[in-house]
């Protein structure tokens, strides 16, 4: 693809974003705040340092006053006033996970109107999205109310606080270049007893495609964790499934999948296919 023709597409998304950050709600006006500083700011600067590959924020912070790196942000990215790390951190942070579905949302159906969806076209049941968790905040001084807990109720052991999320991309092997769908945050829930976890986002993620991308047809890749749930993927028939198993679970999956097949609840047509990982379970759900 042409190098210009990749600037477009850039500008393209990047305007794109910029038009959707505009619509979040301020969460600082909430509390009688007030700033220069524009919520589409904080966002469209976090975004120009992690576009860039810079190493963190923290990284950028005795920079942002420097002419250039001004002059950039606002002519690449629409950034009016720069904030410091520590404003950008604290105020994103009031944000709410659902303001940043449109973002995703926009990106996906530009790509779709644009045809860029052709180019990851691999198995002819659905675009590959393969489906991982990742940790991305781990302390055991600093919290927040949103934390998963570990050891909190062992008091001989350290309490530890994290955040994880699960990840959900359209990809095709042998293409550097991947589409994300929005991530699904792994986060303590509201009136929960026990930790979220991979698990219970992949239902979640699970609601979302089919709500939002019901048109959308996907073989979703999964590590042999996800290959504990009782319950089928997906019932509409727009999803199939790549688990990648131990070979204990292999056997524990095979036995289990001949007696559905044998009562009924499952037809034939599922097939063995190698991943990296060994043999995985391709269904046809």
């Amino acid at each position: 693809m042409p190098s210009s023709h990749n600037h477009s597409v850039t500008s393209d998304l990047i305007d794109i974003v910029f038009e959707k950050v505009q619509e979040i709600p301020d969460p600082r006006s909430q509390k009688g705040r007030s700033s220069n500083i524009s919520i589409a700011d904080f966002f469209m600067y976090g975004l120009g340092v992690f576009h860039n590959k810079n190493a963190s924020l923290l990284t950028c912070d005795d920079k942002r006053d420097q002419p250039t790196i001004k002059e950039n942000a606002k002519s690449l990215y629409h950034v009016e006033h720069i904030p410091c790390d520590t404003y950008l951190r604290s105020t994103i942070d009031l944000v709410q996970t659902k303001h940043i579905r449109p973002l995703f949302l926009a990106c996906l159906a530009y790509c779709q109107r644009r045809g860029k969806l052709k180019q990851f076209q691999y198995f002819k049941e659905g675009y590959l999205a393969p489906i991982d968790g990742t940790q991305t905040f781990t302390s055991k001084s600093i919290s927040c109310k949103n934390c998963c807990t570990k050891n909190a109720d062992n008091p001989k052991k350290t309490t530890i606080y994290y955040h994880q999320l699960s990840a959900i991309c359209l990809v095709k092997p042998g293409l550097k270049t991947v589409i994300p769908l929005m991530p699904e945050p792994i986060t303590q829930q509201k009136d929960a007893s026990k930790n979220d976890c991979e698990v219970r986002a992949l239902e979640r993620i699970l609601e979302d495609l089919a709500r939002e991308h019901y048109h959308l047809k996907l073989v979703l890749g999964l590590d042999g964790l996800y290959s504990k749930r009782d319950q089928p993927l997906n019932s509409s028939g727009l999803m199939a499934t790549i688990l990648s198993l131990s070979p204990r679970t292999q056997i524990i999956r095979h036995c289990w999948k001949a007696l559905m097949i044998w009562t009924g609840k499952a037809k034939f047509g599922d097939s063995l296919i190698r991943t990296n990982g060994g043999i995985g379970t391709r269904f046809a759900t």
